[in-house]
C-alpha cells in the first residue's frame, strides 16, 4: 500500500512539474539541495543511532542562458537511501534513478521579479 501511494504521488509530482515547465516556456526552473545535521538529536531510523539529517531541496525561477546547465536528479544521493529502500525492487531503484527533471543546478536565481512565491513540499520516503 505504501509503495502504490509513493509511486502515486510521485507520478502526480512528476506530471504537475512537466506540465508546469512544458506550459511556461518562457521560464526555467534551477534547484538547490541541502543536508542539514540537527546535532540536537539521535534519529531513531538509523540502525547506528546517527544524528538527524535534513534534507531541503529549493525549486526557483532562472534565466536559463547556460547551455552548460545540468540537469537535477530526481532523488539527490539516492545511492545512499539504496539500504533503507527495502520494498522496492531493482527496477524500481533504476527507474527513480534515472528520471530525468525538468530542473537545472547551479544556475542563479531570475532576476525578472523581486518576489516568488513559496511552495511546501514535505513528503515522507519510508518514514525519513
Amino acid at each position: 500500500m505504501k509503495k502504490s501511494l509513493l509511486v502515486f504521488f510521485t507520478i502526480g509530482f512528476l506530471l504537475f512539474i512537466s506540465l508546469f515547465a512544458n506550459a511556461q516556456e518562457n521560464i526555467s526552473v534551477g534547484t538547490k539541495y541541502f543536508k542539514w545535521t540537527d546535532e540536537s538529536r539521535i534519529d531513531k531510523h538509523y540502525e547506528k543511532n546517527e544524528l538527524r539529517e535534513v534534507h531541503i531541496q529549493v525549486w526557483y525561477p532562472i534565466e536559463k542562458t547556460d547551455s552548460k546547465l545540468k540537469r537535477a536528479d530526481y532523488v539527490p544521493e539516492i545511492e545512499k537511501a539504496k539500504p533503507l529502500l527495502t520494498n522496492w525492487s531493482e527496477e524500481d531503484f533504476q527507474l527513480v534513478k534515472n528520471l530525468e527533471t525538468n530542473s537545472f543546478t547551479g544556475a542563479k536565481i531570475s532576476a525578472k521579479s523581486e518576489k516568488y512565491p513559496v511552495l511546501i513540499f514535505s513528503p515522507s520516503l519510508g518514514g525519513h
